[in-house]
């Protein structure tokens, strides 16, 4: 049986610990995002149909970047039998944000834009494998991984599509 762990602790304080979680990965977003190049956009790319405004992917990624941290958050507090899994899902959060922090430079600052599909590419099964881990885990904390995956897909189209019309 999975639980989180809520011994001695209000609901503030978790509330806390958990903003606190979504807070860090936000802002190690937002510092990637500065330093690797994010703020130029698609300056001077032909881009596909779909592409969104750029205003879209800066309120999309610290959203996203929240329930990411609030997901290893409900992880870190799940208390389950099986440690395995719950230290599986800890180390393909970590290769998972940092390919995703990875990608940003390669794609942005090199504008290396094949490189970056293919680290899109790795990410998108990276994400797939957490969710089907944290199911068994929490399946809270699989769920907000859930739009995550689903704006990866979308943006592993854009990449692909980026390559396409740019190489």
């Amino acid at each position: 049986m999975r639980e989180i762990a809520l011994t001695n602790k209000s609901k503030l304080y978790i509330f806390l610990e958990a903003l606190g979680f979504a807070v860090i990965t936000v802002a190690l977003g937002w510092i990637v995002g500065m330093v690797g190049g994010a703020d130029t956009g698609y300056t001077g790319l032909v881009r596909p149909a779909f592409t969104p405004p750029d205003i879209v992917f800066s309120i999309v990624w610290p959203v996203l970047y929240a329930m990411i941290g609030v997901s290893l958050y409900i992880t870190v507090v799940t208390k389950t039998r099986n440690n395995a899994l719950r230290i599986a899902s800890f180390i393909i959060w970590g290769v998972q944000l940092a390919l995703n922090f990875l990608w940003v430079p390669v794609f942005f600052n090199a504008r290396q834009f094949f490189w970056a599909f293919l680290i899109l590419a790795f990410v998108d099964a990276m994400v797939t494998t957490l969710i089907a881990i944290d199911f068994r885990v929490n399946v809270w904390s699989a769920i907000l991984l859930i739009p995550y995956l689903l704006w990866l897909g979308f943006a592993t189209y854009l990449n692909i599509m980026i390559v396409a019309y740019n190489v």
